[in-house]
This record gives structure tokens, C-alpha cells and sequence, in this order.
């Protein structure tokens, strides 16, 4: 039976899951997504060119096709007050590139987003660690008006190769390239 709207709940009212495991065994973890329905392209294909151009590639600014992609966005948002940003940037830009990053890298690994995928992005772009200023002159470049600009966030996305997503997230930031000079700027 449903709880009326005007009760309030306790706040120490925590939610009651059933055990449905035996005592002792834990959930297993969650299997790799894989598109299964017509229309569907796993980013994975796409970007290890095992796709065809005439056979379904997504082409430009088409985005990177995975689970609960929007997921990224909660976990920027938790994390951004750790980002060291220079005082021209703007941190609903830097949100914005991040999320899309990790949405990038987890689709490439055929699930959805995690911290993970959120820290080795913000790694990449520079935002945990005080970077030197041409570098972060160029960032703000880049970045400016992400979070409004659908086709510059993806343009940029875009132009990151695949083998920097794919770096474990405590790699060092020493052993990054500067992928940035190599960026596309408008």
C-alpha cells in the first residue's frame, strides 16, 4: 500500500533491502553492455574502426553510445570542487568536458560510467594538479563554452585519441601527452 504524500517519513527511516543471496555471497559485478538491438553501435567497434564508413559508422559529432551515459554528469558534479581551475575558466565548462570524457572512456569498455572514468578524464584535462600556464591558457581556450556548445564539446571529444582514454586511472600525469597543441581551437 502506497505512503500518503502528507506523512512525513522519520529521518532515520532507512530503506529496507530483502536479502535475496545466500548469507555470504555477494552481488556479482555487472556484465559488459553490448548492443544487441537493430540500431544500436557499440562505441568500442566504432572507435577500433571495426565498423565500416558505409555500414552504420555514427560519422561526426555523433557521441559515444553507452549505458547510462548521463551518470557522468552526477559524478563531475560531486567531484568538481576538487578541480584546480585558473580564474578564466569556467567550472560548468570543465563539468561539461569531463562527464563527456568519461562517457567516452566507460563506453569504450562497454558499461556505464564510474568515478573512475571521471578522475582519469579530469586527469587528462589537467584539473587535479596546478598546471603551467601555457598549458592552462590552452585549456580555457579549448574549453570555453563547452557546456553551451554541443558541437565544440564533441569536436573536441572527438579529437582525443583512444589509447589516452584507455590509461588506468592512477597512471601518472608525468607519462600524459600534451594532447592539447594537437586539439582542435575555435
Amino acid at each position: 500500500m502506497p505512503t500518503d504524500p502528507f506523512v512525513p517519513a522519520p529521518a532515520n527511516a532507512k530503506p529496507r533491502h530483502a536479502q535475496n543471496q545466500p548469507q555470504g555471497i555477494a552481488m556479482p559485478p555487472a556484465r559488459q553492455w553490448h548492443a544487441t538491438r537493430p540500431g544500436e553501435i557499440f562505441a568500442g567497434e566504432i572507435l577500433a574502426g571495426e565498423i565500416e564508413a558505409g555500414n552504420g559508422a555514427p560519422g561526426r559529432l555523433r557521441g559515444s553510445p553507452g549505458p547510462s551515459g548521463g551518470f557522468a554528469l552526477t559524478l563531475a558534479a560531486r567531484a568538481k570542487h576538487t578541480w584546480i581551475l585558473t580564474d578564466t575558466e569556467h567550472l560548468e565548462d570543465a563539468v561539461a568536458v569531463v562527464a563527456e570524457l568519461a562517457m567516452k572512456r566507460a563506453s569504450l569498455f562497454g558499461r556505464a560510467p564510474a568515478q573512475p572514468d571521471v578522475d582519469t578524464a579530469a586527469k587528462i584535462m589537467g584539473y587535479h594538479e596546478a598546471r603551467p600556464e601555457a598549458f592552462t591558457q590552452r585549456r580555457a581556450a579549448i574549453v570555453h563554452d563547452c557546456d553551451h556548445n554541443y558541437e565544440r564539446r564533441r569536436s573536441f571529444i572527438d579529437s582525443i585519441d583512444v589509447a589516452l582514454l584507455k590509461l588506468a586511472p592512477n597512471a601518472s600525469s608525468e607519462t600524459l601527452p600534451d594532447f592539447l597543441a594537437a586539439a582542435p581551437h575555435h
